[in-house]
């Protein structure tokens, strides 16, 4: 029988997370840490007012149904995690995710031998740096980055803006008459800059709170001057479908490192790592959100995280 109970782990501010522990034999259990995604999510995968997709709930049940104990937790001032969200630097993140893996190492329940870290989205990009100060025997990183994310959200505002000029609406229309999408591209980078070189780490921008020590960091920030460090085997998977990252990233990440990388890119699957095929517009990115929770994690990144578990434990 799967159990689960909620821990809290002693970081800068003390998290709160949940342990999912398998059906114990005399051993204790290979262990892993779950990573998130950017945002407002909490411990389960799930965003306040969207659908609940439960992601990282459906996964830690998964890995305890192999075998696998799991730690998730909210991250710093979010949920029931103490702290300030709002005041939490990536870097804080970071540090607060390596406590997670100090904490997991601890645990009489957790293999100490057999320690593996799973970051999804900014969690991929997150786990070399954990692995560079706690390291583990090794690293899944689902649907990951191999850039930084500056150059990332460069790119995809090119190709937003391409996308506008060439579509036969009226706002295509006026892109391509006078040149609107220069003008957006200079007026982005204004604000950006703007953030950038703010002394503060929380500013106002038309009375939001904006977290600029995140944004300063994070834009800084290249995972790719982690990968070659890491000498321990790692998975990298990611979605055909994934609009988030480019999937072909997925083989970047498993080149770049020094230690055994395998990739796989898996047909029909998005970022949520759910077998979604379907493309729907913004004006339908509700009904989008609500399709996509009632569907579970495919089969095939099952497939693949199991297979490459069950060669790392056996050796």
């Amino acid at each position: 029988m799967i159990m689960s109970k909620e821990v809290t782990i002693p970081a800068t501010y003390n998290l709160s997370g949940t342990l999912t522990i398998p059906e114990q034999n005399q051993a204790a259990s290979p262990a892993i840490l779950i990573i998130p995604g950017s945002g407002e999510i909490d411990r389960d995968g799930n965003t306040a007012g969207e659908p609940p997709i439960n992601l990282y709930k459906e996964m830690a049940e998964w890995l305890a149904e192999q075998g696998y104990l799991s730690l998730r937790y909210d991250k710093r001032g979010l949920f029931k995690s103490e702290g300030e969200f709002i005041r939490t630097g990536f870097y804080d993140l970071i540090e607060d995710a390596t406590a997670c893996i100090q904490y997991l190492k601890g645990l009489p329940e957790a293999d100490s031998e057999q320690i593996f870290m799973l970051g999804h989205s900014e969690g991929a990009i997150i786990t070399p740096a954990i692995q560079r100060q706690q390291p583990v025997n090794g690293l899944i990183l689902l649907s990951g980055l191999a850039e930084s994310t500056i150059d990332l959200t460069n790119r995809q505002n090119d190709e937003l803006f391409e996308n506008i000029k060439q579509s036969k609406t009226i706002r295509g229309l006026l892109y391509r008459l006078f040149k609107l999408d220069a003008l957006e591209k200079r007026m982005l980078n204004m604000q950006r800059n703007k953030l950038l070189f703010a002394k503060e780490d929380v500013v106002s921008v038309n009375g939001k709170a904006i977290n600029v020590k995140y944004l300063r960091e994070v834009w800084h920030y290249n995972v790719c001057d982690l990968l070659p460090e890491i000498t321990c085997p790692v998975l990298t998977v990611t979605g055909e479908n994934d609009k988030h990252v480019p999937p072909e990233h997925a083989q970047v990440i498993a080149e770049m490192v020094s230690g055994d990388g395998e990739w796989k890119i898996i047909a029909g699957v998005n970022h949520s790592l759910r077998q979604f095929e379907e493309q729907l517009s913004n004006e339908q990115e509700t009904d989008y959100l609500e399709k996509q929770a009632q569907l579970p994690i495919a089969k095939d990144v099952l497939q693949t995280l199991n297979n490459w578990l069950d060669k790392q434990t056996r050796s």
